[in-house]
């Protein structure tokens, strides 16, 4: 009769003295924080909103005023850089929203606007942008305030 001989799992057993076992603890945990840095550095393409929504590279804000039926004007935009790297600013486009009154959306008129404009990295840059109103806007158009929503195209 043959004897059944039952193997035990391999284990590997370390013979570390102390300071060898801290070397390797201090070594694990920096590896492991240079992949979750490497892993946040991936992600930072574009920041990420509470709502899940990302977040645009460049912030666009302007006004103007002056405007009445049948006068154009230079709206004066701001271009903030919310990103570390340098953007290149392509093109701006100005959609104008409804304001809610007797004045529809279509009183005012923009035109998208190609440039080359380098922003540096966490600083703004500010640009000129064309908008009119037509000239059959009602009168009562002239103080109405119109939400613009902006878009730009932009290169890393």
């Amino acid at each position: 009769m043959a004897v059944r001989q039952h193997r035990r799992p391999a284990v590997l057993a370390l013979a570390l003295t102390g300071a060898e076992m801290r070397r390797l603890l201090i070594i694990s945990t920096l590896a492991l924080l240079l992949a979750s840095a490497g892993l946040v550095a991936a992600d930072q393409s574009g920041s990420v909103k509470s709502d899940g929504a990302r977040q645009a590279a460049i912030a666009i804000r302007g006004h103007v005023t002056g405007l009445y039926p049948g006068a154009s004007k230079w709206l004066r935009l701001r271009l903030h850089n919310r990103s570390r790297r340098d953007l290149l600013v392509t093109s701006v486009r100005a959609r104008v929203l409804d304001p809610g009154d007797d004045c529809p959306a279509r009183t005012l008129q923009t035109r998208p606007r190609k440039l080359r404009r380098l922003v540096p990295g966490r600083t703004s840059a500010r640009i000129r942008y064309r908008v009119g109103m037509i000239k059959r806007a009602a009168k009562s158009c002239q103080g109405e305030r119109f939400p613009l929503r902006y878009r730009a195209r932009v290169r890393r």
